[in-house]
């Protein structure tokens, strides 16, 4: 029973009272940065970041500009309509985390019927507008370990929730 608890104190994150962020968390830090970092762009993985980065200095990658198309090359999608959305609604999983914007599946399950109407009022925006929130398209990576007690970087499964509401766009 206390290898679970343990297995859960990691899998969360969770530390003892009175521990503080130290070098070598900073170091860590920087290693999955850079793991992870890869898969962005080739020129990514010969970069190395300075030793003198901390955690709050880490480098954030560059704005993804959007693209604009020439007027009148495409039509703008059709909008969906209500029986859809509240379908999309009640297909998601109750039992799945929070996105990065904070909103739970199951409170959008649960009040589908009273958020159908608002929320297709913002996506029609969205569509119209061509245009999407940032925080729609954010997601925020959580590393999770592959082993009981991982050691090095490799040890460690990426995942990057995100909205819920993008979802069911």
């Amino acid at each position: 029973m206390r290898e679970e608890w343990d297995g859960m104190k990691t899998i969360t994150g969770c530390k003892k009272k009175g521990s503080n962020t130290t070098e070598g968390d900073a170091v860590r830090a920087n290693q999955l940065n850079l793991l992870y970092n890869r898969f962005d762009s080739p020129a990514v993985a010969a970069r190395t970041c300075p030793p003198s980065t901390s955690l709050h200095t880490l480098p954030s990658p560059p704005p993804t500009p959007t693209p604009r198309l020439p007027p009148g090359t495409l039509q703008p999608p059709s909008p969906p309509h209500h029986h859809q959305r509240s379908g999309e609604l009640k297909r998601l999983r109750p039992s799945k985390a929070a996105g990065p914007d904070g909103v739970c599946p199951r409170m959008l399950k649960a009040c589908s019927a009273e958020l159908e109407e608002p929320l297709q009022c913002m996506f029609n925006l969205s569509l119209q507008l061509g245009r999407v929130p940032v925080l729609w398209k954010t997601s925020c990576l959580i590393n999770v370990p592959k082993k009981k007690h991982p050691r090095e970087p490799d040890d460690f499964r990426p995942v990057a929730p995100t909205s819920h509401m993008m979802k069911t766009m």
